[in-house]
């Protein structure tokens, strides 16, 4: 019996401190506290107990009986106050200060039983074999200790009793009854032990066993019920917690229970808790919401049923004041943003004619300068104001078609277009943006595409340049390739399928959502140095939305993207567009030399306009057609023109002082025996904003041309509406170019190079020499390159240097080293590496050899000495233009420092600077000027 004593204690401490560490682990509220409490009171007690059987003393035997009380004279309390906390029932504070007292007292009572008798009256000690036998009598206070006990054990009997046939919840039953046969077993011990004390001072403590079976229930409870759980415990705290009111009713009407939320709301709900349901009823049927002390509810209702039976309804009041106060702040404020929209729209309307009337002047003027003039500096110059400009007008296009976007009033317009032309357009104006980087802009282009579609060509133009600029952008080395294909859906439409690959810098997969966003620019610290609204894709996506069609991106990180899209689009003829880069060829050498495309000398053109500059530029811009012309800056003006004479076409600005140009044109319209009824009249405008074009032609005008003006436009506006006697075309093909008047001997006579096709694809001979000084600065580079790739086996990039040379030489008229070039080209593609073994050094030196020929022409004798504030002020345009990104400024200007000689402290840096145009490499030219600052 011993051992098995000795066994049961030493179980029941194991298990105990099991149950500790775990409640000491998961406690979170008073309820675990209390619990943590009695297992730390049993497990005292049991180890005390353990010490008791191994005593061989009556002195040890106290000890280690003072050592079990520190835990006994504690557990009935801790399980009190546990139970309690359970049940849901709060003891005073004063009630729980006055207990622990209590027991404080007793346990006092009992570290003085060597010198006292208020525990014991009569205490013996003997051994019986292995068992310590303690024998004693009991004083008061421990008649005190069994009372406080006993009153424990029935008031917590009942108070869990009463929550379990309150308790609706399977899981909280089953914890409260494992809790239940926890207290009784523990009890039923303790009682035992009091009984038989009573009749014997020779016994055995049989709460031994209680401990134990009690430490197997709470393990059960909180293992397999959730006793140490918050979810149970939280669902029967929280109601009284939130926010909203919450009233129970039995089937009968009767309220059963109710939150204090609610009971605030209706303090007389216990008094007359009969009559609330009706009221919230009444309300609920009316629709309306229930407003209690300025505060507005909005009420719901739902049965309360259990397995299919029906136990009554709950009424929830959910609190909305705060929600209708916001709503009412809501409406004032979408109130004040609709008159601040209309405000914007206002604005505009009135910044589109304002920003772009000026924008317009520039543009004109300097397509005069690009027409008349022949000075090489100065058409660079020019050149540099277009792009410029060009971009300018396109920050502007961006915001009013982001605001036309926003207000649903931007409008797809298909028209028939030529996509050569479409695509000419696009290459013209981003290639010098690839080059000023030192990018190649690559074309692939489907032979077999129809030529003629019918589409929006505006939106469709924007849509493209928008994506290919944002290549050239963020593109620093390598190419970018624009891509157009097409698959036929039927005999009249076809899938037009469009890709921009570029070798950028790339996205990261999770900021490919962000290009989408308006007014938002990925890696801003990275990217700050590049300009840009943050608009283009976005407006470019919601572009293709409106045309059925949308952007799909693929990016790798470092080393480039893909964008691509397909679009439907009307065949119009099934003419194809053959080989778009011989055609682009010729187009460039029709661009550089301005031929008008009919001439008029018998024709008559009003032009009606507030701003002078607007008129010198549209007269300027159609005097090499001879059309006759007057010029009128107000409706007054306007009206007494077209009262004295007739006229072919009548152009109105819309935004004039005193009368606008819808109002002249009524008034026009509207003159007794006009001379001037049928003449066509168009509205020449800078009024951007979605809706123009259905705005004039309602208003009686014919057609409309914005500002800027674009050249072509304006010309073949008045082709369409001059009369047809009166236009004579002119072939533009039958202009001859002089090849030979400025060339050296040595080109005329060299037979690597086809000067005809070399100034026809230049477009003339200033532009061929210059092209020609261009590629001798840098072929010598070039195969060097191309010749390290070879030797380190990389043919992705000698393929990309290649394809270079094929292009370059092709320009200049280099045809037997660009189809070598080609043939190169193909192999490298294909990975032919026996075929580029054989071919390249053939290229390689028949390009050398070009380009020391060509060599001469980057040097003049008897150079005029570059003054110091010249050369401090070129240095300075150098550096300026670095900082924005400007590459085609900073090599106009090296390439200006060739015809001067430089001062002897200068002259490294200065051969350094040309050194590293001829390579593009801008980072050198960036720390060659940093050395010097």
């Amino acid at each position: 019996m011993y051992n098995l004593l000795l066994i049961i204690q030493y179980i029941t401490i194991v298990g105990l401190f099991a149950e500790t560490c775990i409640v000491f682990r998961r406690r979170k509220n008073p309820l675990h506290n209390y619990l943590l409490f009695s297992c730390i009171s049993i497990l005292i007690n049991s180890v005390g107990y353990l010490l008791q059987l191994e005593a061989t003393t009556k002195d040890v035997y106290i000890t280690a009986l003072q050592f079990s009380y520190l835990g006994r004279i504690w557990v009935a309390l801790a399980l009190f106050f546990f139970v309690s906390e359970l049940c849901n029932m709060q003891l005073p504070l004063w009630s729980r200060i006055t207990l622990v007292s209590a027991h404080v007292i007793i346990y006092a009572s009992i570290l003085t039983l060597r010198s006292s008798n208020l525990y014991y009256k009569t205490t013996s000690f003997m051994l019986d074999g292995e068992f310590p036998k303690f024998t004693h009598t009991n004083g008061i206070m421990h008649h005190f200790l069994m009372m406080l006990v006993i009153c424990y054990m029935v008031v917590g009997f009942t108070m869990l009793i009463k929550t379990f046939r309150k308790e609706h919840s399977a899981v909280a039953k089953k914890r409260i009854v494992m809790v239940i046969l926890s207290v009784v077993f523990l009890s039923f011990f303790v009682i035992l032990n009091i009984v038989v004390s009573a009749v014997s001072i020779n016994r055995f403590d049989f709460t031994a066993f209680g401990y134990p079976i009690t430490t197997v229930f709470m393990f059960i409870a909180i293992l397999r019920c959730d006793l140490l759980g918050t979810k149970e415990i939280a669902k029967e705290v929280m109601i009284d917690r939130i926010p909203e009111g919450i009233i129970a009713v039995d089937t009968k009407g009767v309220v059963q229970y109710f939150n204090e939320p609610a009971k605030k709301m209706f303090p007389n709900l216990q008094t007359s808790n009969e009559k609330i349901p009706e009221i919230i009823d009444e309300t609920l049927s009316s629709g309306k919401k229930l407003t209690i002390n300025e505060h507005i509810y909005r009420l719901e209702k739902n049965a309360l049923l259990r397995s299919g039976e029906n136990f009554g309804d709950l009424y929830a009041l959910v609190d909305e004041t705060e929600h209708y106060r916001y709503m009412r702040e809501l409406e004032k404020q979408k109130r004040l943003a609709d008159s601040a929209n209309q405000a914007k729209s206002a604005f505009l309307a009135n910044m589109s004619h304002d920003i772009r009337t000026p924008i317009n002047a520039v543009l004109s003027m300097n397509e005069m300068i690009l027409r008349e003039c022949s000075d090489d500096n100065i058409l660079n110059y020019a050149e540099k104001i277009r792009c410029a400009s060009n971009s300018l007008l396109g920050l502007v296009n961006d915001i009013l078609d982001f605001s036309k976007i926003e207000a649903g009033k931007l409008n797809i317009i298909p028209v028939d277009y030529d996509l050569t032309s479409l695509l000419n357009d696009l290459i013209n104006i981003l290639q010098p943006k690839a080059e000023a980087k030192g990018l190649e802009l690559k074309t692939v282009i489907d032979e077999n595409i129809p030529k003629l579609l019918h589409g929006d060509e505006i939106r469709l133009k924007q849509i493209i340049t928008n994506i290919l600029t944002n290549a050239v952008k963020y593109t620093k080395t390598g190419h970018v390739e624009i891509s157009v294909g097409f698959e036929k859906i039927d005999e009249k439409n076809i899938f037009l399928k469009v890709g921009v690959t570029d070798t950028g810098i790339g996205i990261k997969q999770e900021d490919i959502p962000k290009l989408f966003s308006k007014f938002e620019r990925i890696e801003e610290k990275r990217n700050r140095s590049i300009e840009g609204t943050g608009l283009g894709i976005n407006i470019t996506q919601q572009l293709l939305s409106m045309m059925g069609s949308n952007l799909e991106v693929k990016s790798e990180y470092g080393k480039g993207s893909t964008f691509s899209f397909s679009l439907t689009q009307e065949v119009i003829k099934w003419e194809t567009i053959g080989n778009f880069d011989e055609a682009f060829v010729r187009s460039l050498a029709n661009r550089k030399q301005y031929q008008e495309k009919f001439t008029a000398p018998k024709a008559n053109v009003l032009i009606v306009d507030d701003t002078p500059m607007n008129l010198e530029v549209f007269v300027n811009l159609l005097k090499k057609t001879l059309i006759q012309i007057d010029t009128a800056q107000s409706g007054a003006e306007c009206l007494a023109f077209t009262a004295k004479k007739k006229y072919d076409i009548i152009f109105l600005d819309h935004m004039m002082p005193d009368k606008d140009g819808i109002e002249t044109l009524e008034e026009l319209r509207a003159m007794p025996e006009n001379l001037n009824k049928e003449t066509p009249a168009i509205c020449f405008t800078a009024n951007a904003i979605s809706g123009a074009r259905k705005t004039y032609i309602s208003a009686g005008f014919n057609d409309y041309l914005t500002k800027p003006v674009e050249p072509d436009k304006l010309e073949k506006m008045l082709m369409d509406y001059l009369p047809k006697d009166k236009v004579r075309t002119i072939d533009c093909t039958n202009v001859e170019l002089n090849t030979t008047a400025l060339l050296p001997d040595f080109l005329i006579k060299n037979d690597e190079i086809a000067l005809k096709e070399g100034i026809k694809n230049c477009g003339d001979e200033s532009m061929y020499l210059s092209t020609l000084k261009t590629y001798a600065s840098s072929i010598i580079t070039q195969c060097d390159e191309i010749e390290q790739y070879w030797e380190n086996k990389d043919i992705v990039n000698l393929t990309v240097k290649i394809h270079a040379i094929k292009s370059t030489s092709r320009l200049i008229g280099a045809i037997r080293i660009s189809s070598l070039a080609e043939d190169i080209e193909k192999a490298g593609n294909a990975k032919d590496i026996a075929f580029i073994s054989s071919h390249i050094e053939e290229m390689l030196t028949r390009c050398r050899g070009l380009g020391k020929q060509l060599s001469s022409l980057l040097y003049k004798g008897d150079l005029p000495l570059i003054t110091e504030n010249e050369l401090n002020e070129a240095y300075t345009l150098i550096r300026e233009f670095l900082s924005v990104d400007d590459y085609s400024s900073v090599l106009e200007i090296i390439e200006n420092l060739k015809n001067y000689a430089y001062p002897k402290e200068e002259k490294e840096r200065c051969k350094k600077l040309i050194k590293a145009a001829s390579e593009f490499d801008y980072d050198l030219i960036s720390n060659i000027m940093l050395e010097g600052a």
